[in-house]
């Protein structure tokens, strides 16, 4: 079966975009939350600057990786699966990081956030490129944008609330609501066979 059959078979792309949406815009605030951050966690650890900065820049590394490899397992693996496993790694290393005491244990934790949050904006452009029909594809698209440009500007406001009032430790709090998203987006999106692929290393 084709994208476009499955689009015309698929119950309601508006609510799946909706919800793909949010879940951008959370992990992407979860991006930026942590710049801000990063003179407190300097402090608590007694850290080096160019040690501090593995926090922000490890994350995007691992997230260029893995989004790569993300969608590239889409070709042959449902997009369901993938995005729940990757909201799933996500969740767990966000737990481990709010009770994070130690630098390597917190640069665990954002490593793994990463790994998990590679799969959700690359794979949201793959639902709708594959699913969505092409008269309101476009509009999918731009809310997709719009929420990863939300969340790219609310995350050094909300991480500045959140570390002055709180602690950096509780970053992790806001960006475990994502778990939320498991059961709705498992309701929400279609369908798929497992399909044979080589994965070019």
């Amino acid at each position: 079966m084709t994208g476009e059959q499955h689009a015309q078979a698929s119950p309601s792309h508006t609510k799946t975009i909706l919800f793909l949406s949010l879940t951008i815009w959370l992990v992407v605030m979860n991006t930026t939350m942590f710049n801000v951050a990063l003179p407190n966690v300097l402090n608590d650890f007694s850290l080096a600057p160019s040690e501090g900065a593995w926090i922000v820049s490890g994350y995007s590394i691992v997230l260029a990786i893995c989004t790569i490899t993300y969608t590239r397992l889409a070709d042959y693996i449902p997009i369901k699966r993938l995005l729940i496993i990757g909201i799933t790694i996500f969740g767990i290393a966000s737990l481990t990081g709010f009770f994070a005491q130690t630098f390597p244990w917190l640069l665990l934790s954002r490593l793994f956030q990463a790994a998990g949050a590679a799969a959700i904006p690359g794979l949201s452009m793959v639902f709708a490129g594959r699913f969505v029909p092409l008269k309101r594809r476009g509009r999918a698209l731009a809310m997709i944008a719009s929420a990863s440009s939300l969340g790219f500007g609310l995350g050094p406001v909300v991480g500045g609330v959140i570390t002055d009032y709180l602690s950096w430790n509780y970053l992790f709090l806001i960006t475990l609501c994502v778990l939320g998203m498991i059961p709705v987006l498992y309701r929400f999106l279609p369908n798929e066979t497992t399909r044979k692929g080589y994965f070019d290393v």
